[in-house]
């Protein structure tokens, strides 16, 4: 937990340190803002490491694993798309989503209960897909935020008095356009996890129940829905924003069934010994 702990202390800094370069007119330094995160995302991977080694497993056991999983696909993404589109701005809403996530986990201990949950050969597809999945939520919750910062930018120009600390924010086109392009990839990673968990489906149903199985589909449909409506231009602007929001806070509430098997049950196992 150790890892977690100081991950958490970094993306607070980081929110602080835009904050304070946002309220006086300075512009955050993109690279500073970067290390600040690439750092935060080791200590996360350590984490994630130890918490895995333990349950010989991807950790993904309780709600504090996979909010922990999603906060750290969503890091890595935007450090591989940062040096491409260098959205210094983003950091500021990400590091914010980050400590509002950490925040909750921390006031609630319960989420972070101990389970028996340890892999073995015939759950190894299983694994994958359930990470493939989580990991795609990742990509979403950035396309998310993007979604928040087109609408604020987009409220903005449309005001009579547009607010100063707007002006940092990038071009609605740009936004737009990154947006599509996460788009993309978060529903390639959710649809390969489900083509990966189709295999499992067919082979042996007991291990994935239909209820999961259809509330994956479901979320992946609404996905499909939404880039086939962007990519025709049926849908643009703020209403593809305002949709965006939707469809992810849709596919946020839907993960809340969709725990490994097991996981929600309480065990003194050797799981506990990270979460202590």
């Amino acid at each position: 937990m150790q890892f977690h702990y100081i991950s958490a202390v970094l993306f607070v800094f980081a929110l602080v340190m835009h904050l304070l370069l946002r309220r006086s007119g300075r512009p955050v330094l993109w690279l500073g803002s970067y290390i600040l995160f690439a750092i935060g995302f080791i200590f996360l991977t350590g984490y994630l490491y130890e918490r895995g080694s333990v349950v010989r497993a991807c950790p993904l056991g309780n709600t504090f694993e996979i909010v922990s999983f999603i906060s750290w696909s969503g890091v890595l993404i935007y450090l591989l798309i940062g040096p491409l589109f260098r959205m210094t701005h983003m950091g500021l809403f990400i590091a914010a989503l980050l400590t509002l996530c950490n925040g909750l986990l921390y006031a609630f201990p319960g989420l972070n209960a101990p389970y028996d949950h340890l892999l073995n050969p015939s759950t190894t597809w299983i694994e994958f897909h359930a990470s493939l999945a989580i990991f795609s939520y990742g990509a979403f919750a950035l396309q998310f935020l993007l979604a928040v910062m087109y609408l604020l930018q987009y409220q903005s120009l449309t005001a009579k008095k547009p607010h100063s600390f707007f002006e940092f924010l990038p071009p609605l086109l740009k936004l737009e356009r990154i947006s599509l392009v996460i788009l993309v990839v978060g529903f390639l990673l959710l649809y390969i996890s489900l083509f990966v968990g189709s295999f499992t489906w067919f082979t042996d149903q007991g291990d994935v129940s239909i209820k999961k199985w259809v509330i994956s589909i479901t979320v992946c449909l609404l996905y499909l829905g939404l880039l086939v409506a962007r990519l025709t231009h049926r849908l643009i602007a703020d209403k593809f924003a305002w949709l965006s929001i939707v469809i992810f806070l849709v596919a946020v509430i839907s993960l809340i069934p969709l725990s490994p098997t097991g996981a929600s049950e309480p065990a003194g196992t050797v799981a506990s010994q990270v979460s202590e």
